[in-house]
């Protein structure tokens, strides 16, 4: 139990990483220079001007705060964004076996899932949902995963976070291919 659980925290670490990187390298460069002019608008307001003079407070350190903040796996909300990303990460292989066996057994399976779509995503959700909880963020042991992760070598950090995207994207496409495929079989599919 204990590898699965160290398994579930690596693909949570992995899809953590993920988040980090498009945020640090795509979209800070993107908002920071907006929240700057925000900022310079702002500190035109001479009572705004004279607070931040006597506080100390300058762009830079907002930015690191907010940084600091934003990124924090502990009570960052960051996380909120990596949690929505890592449930369909684990909920991708349900949709998939799902696909399949609409392929094989036609549209009894169809009927099924379709009229029921609300509920049985719910209740894949729910069960990712509840698999986290006991895995991850139960007493925060991913906290302790994270740290652990943190110490490893860079090399077999990226080869995680690489291995983890290109299994998505993989795992993303033959879900949707399936489905396709299947559809088209039992006549189901209108382009």
């Amino acid at each position: 139990m204990k590898k699965i659980i160290e398994f579930w925290n690596r693909i949570y670490y992995a899809a953590y990483s993920i988040h980090f990187v498009i945020s640090c390298y795509i979209i800070d460069p993107i908002i920071y220079p907006i929240e700057r002019v925000f900022y310079s608008i702002l500190n035109c307001i001479p009572a705004i001007k004279r607070r931040n003079e006597r506080e100390g407070i300058t762009f830079d350190s907002i930015k690191e705060t907010a940084h600091k903040q934003y990124h924090n796996p502990e009570s960052g909300h960051f996380m909120y964004f990596v949690n929505g990303f890592f449930s369909l990460v684990t909920a991708l292989p349900f949709l998939l076996c799902i696909s399949i066996l609409e392929y094989y057994l036609g549209g009894s399976i169809r009927e099924w899932f379709f009229s029921n779509l609300a509920l049985n995503l719910i209740l894949i959700w729910g069960g990712v949902m509840l698999l986290q909880y006991l895995f991850a963020w139960k007493h925060d042991r991913y906290l302790t995963y994270f740290a652990a992760f943190e110490k490893e070598g860079t090399r077999k950090r990226a080869v995680w976070t690489i291995g983890l995207l290109i299994v998505f994207v993989a795992m993303l496409v033959l879900t949707v291919y399936i489905f396709i495929c299947a559809e088209k079989k039992h006549g189901f599919w209108r382009p």
